[in-house]
């Protein structure tokens, strides 16, 4: 910072003014001067440096560099001169003058060197010299070039035949390099995609070029290794080798394509199976000089083949062996294409009978005026299945009771190729359900009448109150009617209680005989409410002896729900009757049965609660197995019969353990009418 403060500093040293004497006229004089001179030494830096880009060929680049910089410190000496008139920093002033001088110096110097090239430079009047002689050469050179064209075209009808004929050669040339150029990028990019491995055979020279896949496609090492014709049918299996010979010679043709799936067997001792394909190029004579390929390991695919056709053999077998079902496929139009022995044995035609017949052939008259063989395949089109149950007709015309499926099927674009029918006949089965529907009815009346002979005193009970009650009545009109005033008003009152008592005697015996009637079951709207109010009247005796009080939680307005009546008095007694004996040992707590009915959003759900011994948990999952029971005497029926009803309802029977009065709660819940 000294160094600079001294050097911008004026000191004791006064403008050069001074020195003439601040002469107005020398003073501008010198400003004037000096200042053009500074602003020309300045603008010609700028024109050399214009000149040397735009003359790039020029030599001695450096020496107009030189000289450059030499009149810009010039310039600036020139410009430091005005200042000084006025400013007395001489410092600054020198040191210009003292960069001038080192630029100077060295353009001296190098201008000393220059002058002899500078002079060796042709003279105008040599350059003018040599541009004539350049001139009369350029002319000579002319007249040669005229006269080589007209050899040229002296020759060129001599060789216009050769020439087309070699455009032609190249351009078929060029094309095979092209198609080899793809070619080979196909496969190069088959190869990375798939594992293929790639051989290249020049027929001519017998010598044939595998990439590295197609070494471990034949297990071995790959390598720079060519192999000839022969070394390379030794590498096939030898059961396969003439039959590999003989496509070789018949793909080595004009546009002819090798194309064979052949055994290898590989230095490990392992057999594999190898599909190569290639295409031969010959040249314009025909003759093949190249074929080029690839080879794929298609072992698992031929293993993966052998296990589906036999997958396949035997599913046919077990199609054909199935004698139970009509197994058969329909054209995408309706007409059978395949017919296996359970549908010979079920409809009465043979394969050849039916095969190219319509399946509406087995539609009924009625069906058919229908159109219901229609309606089957458009729903098992839009659906993908239908699905009926209905009478068919056998060969003949004979009808029978079938389950039919017809499936759509679609190909994996899903098109529609064709429909899958299996028929069933359902005469046997449903013969034999309409006789366990029989059996179940009997042993539920069975159960009905064993549980009704349980409750003969309770029932006699109930009767006798309402006979009793009739026989008083009776005794107090005769006596009343016998006197000598006889109070009428108080006869027609026993009158109306004998009437009363009489349809109570009636409606208990007529409860009685629905319930032991032998009968087959007949759905209707049911109020359970009102059902579970019969069954009660029908235990109230029962109830009154063992000291059991009932709890009814009815919820009003019940929705009603399809079902037998009988059926569900025989499941609510059945209940009722397992929660009266739960309690019969109970002294230590009161007896309670709850009966509750709600809506649920599953449908209507009844409830059956005892405070009695509760539910061995290892019990609950046997409870509703037939012949299971806990009970001496029992023939556990009751339980299984009541689930059978409720299930035949669309309904669920449960049970679960109830932790606040150790009993148990049945429920049951039954699906509402809509």
């Amino acid at each position: 910072m000294q160094v600079l403060k001294a050097l911008f500093s004026s000191g004791p040293f006064m403008p050069h003014g001074y020195c003439y004497m601040w002469d107005p006229g020398l003073v501008w004089l010198h400003v004037v001067s000096d200042s053009l001179i500074a602003l020309s030494y300045l603008s010609i830096p700028f024109t050399l440096g214009y000149f040397v880009r735009k003359r790039r060929d020029l030599p001695f680049h450096w020496m107009f560099a030189c000289f450059g910089i030499f009149i810009l410190a010039c310039g600036a000496t020139h410009a430091m001169e005005v200042w000084t008139l006025w400013h007395a920093d001489y410092w600054v002033s020198g040191s210009i003058k003292a960069i001038t001088a080192m630029a100077s110096v060295p353009t001296a110097i190098l201008l000393l060197k220059l002058v002899p090239h500078a002079v060796a430079l042709p003279s105008p009047a040599a350059l003018r010299l040599e541009i004539a002689e350049r001139m009369r050469a350029e002319e000579e050179l002319s007249l040669a070039k005229a006269e080589l064209e007209l050899r040229v075209e002296e020759r060129t009808a001599e060789l216009k035949n050769v020439n087309e004929d070699l455009v032609l050669e190249i351009r078929q040339r060029r094309r095979v390099e092209q198609t080899l150029r793809d070619s080979e990028e196909q496969l190069r990019l088959a190869q990375e995609a798939s594992g293929l491995g790639v051989w290249d055979w020049d027929t001519r020279m017998d010598r044939t070029v595998w990439s590295d896949q197609h070494f471990r496609i034949f297990g071995l090492k790959p390598s720079d290794q060519t192999f000839d014709g022969t070394n390379f049918v030794s590498l096939v299996y030898p059961e396969d080798r003439a039959a590999v010979k003989l496509i070789i010679r018949e793909a080595l043709r004009p546009g002819g394509e090798f194309n064979a799936e052949y055994r290898i067997q590989r230095q490990d001792g392992q057999l594999h199976w190898v599909l190569s394909q290639g295409r031969t190029h010959c040249d314009r004579a025909g003759e093949p000089f190249r074929m080029v390929g690839v080879t794929l390991d298609v072992t698992q695919r031929r293993q993966a083949a052998e296990e589906l056709r036999r997958s396949e053999e035997r599913f046919r077998l077990l199609v054909e062996g199935i004698a139970d079902y009509a197994i058969f496929m329909l054209d995408p139009a309706g007409f059978v294409t395949s017919w296996n022995s359970g549908a010979e044995r079920i409809k009465g035609y043979r394969a050849q009978e039916i095969i190219g017949q319509h399946f509406s052939c087995f539609f009924g008259d009625e069906d058919l005026r229908k159109g219901r063989p229609a309606m089957a395949l458009r729903e098992a089109i839009t659906a993908g299945r239908f699905e009926d149950n209905g009478w068919r007709l056998r060969k003949g015309g004979a009808r029978f009771q079938a389950n039919v499926i017809l499936t759509a099927l679609r190909d994996q674009q899903g098109e529609l190729i064709g429909f899958a029918k299996i028929t069933r006949d359902l005469t046997e089965s449903l013969r034999a359900e309409e006789a366990v529907q029989a059996a179940q009815v009997e042993l539920a009346r069975v159960v009905r009448v064993s549980t009704m002979g349980e409750l003969t005193a309770s029932i006699a009970h109930e009767i006798n109150q309402p006979l009793a009650s009739i026989v008083n009545n009776a005794n107090a009109s005769r006596r009343i009617l016998a006197s000598t005033a006889p109070d009428l008003e108080e006869v027609q009152q026993a009158v109306t209680d004998i009437a009363e008592a009489g349809t109570r005697a009636a409606e208990i015996i007529s409860r009685i005989r629905a319930l032991l009637r032998k009968s087959v079951p007949e759905k209707s709207p049911l109020d359970m409410n009102q059902v579970i109010h019969e069954v009660l009247a029908l235990i109230s005796g029962v109830l009154e002896k063992q000291h059991i009080a009932v709890g009814i939680q009815l919820r009003p307005a019940l929705p009603a729900v399809l079902g037998d009546r009988v059926q569900m008095q025989q499941v609510l007694l059945n209940l009722i009757m397992n929660g009266i004996e739960a309690m019969n040992n109970i002294l230590d707590r009161p007896r309670l049965l709850v009966i509750r009915s709600d809506a649920r959003d599953s449908g209507l759900e009844i409830a059956v609660q005892d405070s009695g011994t509760g539910l061995d948990p290892q019990h609950i999952e046997h409870i509703f197995d037939t012949f299971f029971t806990t009970k001496a005497s029992g023939m556990g029926m009751g339980l299984s019969i009541s689930r059978s009803i409720i299930e035949a309802h669309r309904g669920r029977l449960w049970a679960s353990r109830d932790p606040a009065t150790q009993g148990a709660i049945f429920r049951f819940s039954l699906p509402v009418m809509e």
